[in-house]
């Protein structure tokens, strides 16, 4: 390999034939890399991210078959699960009855958990489900969960829950493409203060903070009818971020839109200078300042979802 400068590691979610899908920790300088494998499942894990303090690697593990024929992910059942840097200790922080997925670290000092919840009652394919804002502790045992969505808002309002910030507010998709950050409270009623945005209303997916909270990256469907995979086509974007407004503005563009070919997800660097994104299953690197991309996976047999940095707080 090169010299260290060249070098970056991040965890994913890894997909080969032989092993199925994994979680892994991949170094790499662009042109040789060596992945190493931190846990296996029947079925498959997904979104492995660090803790803040490091001591933690939470993700969740899907323990059904998805219905090839729909793709409807309602229809999964996963468990939200953590355990040590090097795969060892894996521990279930919820059972398996519904899907929860999107998993986030809390940056306000408590090393909690967020994610969503999707409820389909009937079992059925492409009917209605509910979706809702959960938290739970790192230590917590199955049960112990919270919910965080107001329980008196219509079932209707789904929401899908993105990155924390360090004052414990919460970036959400609300509805039909409304962003906001929450101020959660379990025992009371949440609020929401909406994000201004200058293409409103957008699908914004996988959005991240970044970890000074000034900027914020995503990935942009502008296709008015969703396809059914909806994260066919989407742009990744960065953008500054204020969080005092809260505003998303000077959006920069840095894939350009393609149907055929599903590029999605993005981490930041841990010092906010890069961006990590998958295009078809191959990792690419984005340079802030110098607006450059490499691709920074290099065994094209392996399928990468979900890529964070080593060190980032998702």
């Amino acid at each position: 390999m090169a010299d260290n400068a060249d070098k970056v590691t991040w965890l994913a979610s890894v997909w080969t034939k032989e092993k199925g899908r994994r979680n892994a920790s991949t170094t790499s300088d662009g042109q040789t890399s060596t992945i190493t494998y931190l846990t296996e499942s029947q079925y498959g894990d997904y979104k492995p991210i660090t803790s803040p303090d490091g001591s933690k690697i939470a993700f969740f593990r899907v323990t059904n078959e998805m219905d090839k024929k729909t793709g409807d992910v309602t229809l999964w059942r996963s468990k939200i699960c953590v355990m040590n840097p090097d795969g060892t200790d894996v521990k279930e922080l919820t059972d398996d009855a519904y899907f929860n997925g999107n998993l986030h670290w809390t940056r306000d000092g408590t090393n909690r958990i967020t994610w969503f919840r999707i409820i389909n009652d009937t079992g059925e394919p492409n009917t209605f489900s509910k979706v809702k804002i959960w938290r739970t502790s790192w230590d917590a045992v199955p049960g112990e969960e919270e919910m965080l969505s107001d329980p008196n808002d219509p079932e209707y309002y789904r929401e899908y829950s993105h990155s924390n910030l360090k004052d414990g507010r919460i970036y959400l998709l609300r509805g039909s493409r409304k962003n906001f950050l929450m101020t959660p409270d379990p025992v009371g009623k949440p609020t929401y203060e909406p994000i201004s945005y200058p293409f409103d209303p957008m699908h914004l997916h996988k959005i991240c903070i970044s970890h000074d909270e000034t900027k914020i990256s995503y990935m942009k469907q502008t296709m008015e009818n969703l396809p059914k995979d909806e994260y066919m086509g989407s742009i990744i974007c960065y953008a500054d971020f204020d969080a005092s407004v809260p505003a998303i503005i000077n959006e920069v563009e840095i894939t350009e839109q393609n149907y055929n070919s599903l590029i999605w997800y993005t981490s930041f660097s841990p010092d906010d200078k890069r961006i990590l994104y998958t295009v078809d299953g191959k990792v690419f690197e984005y340079d802030i300042e110098n607006g450059t991309h490499r691709k920074v996976s290099t065994d094209d047999s392996v399928e990468y979802r979900y890529p964070n940095y080593l060190g980032s707080v998702k």
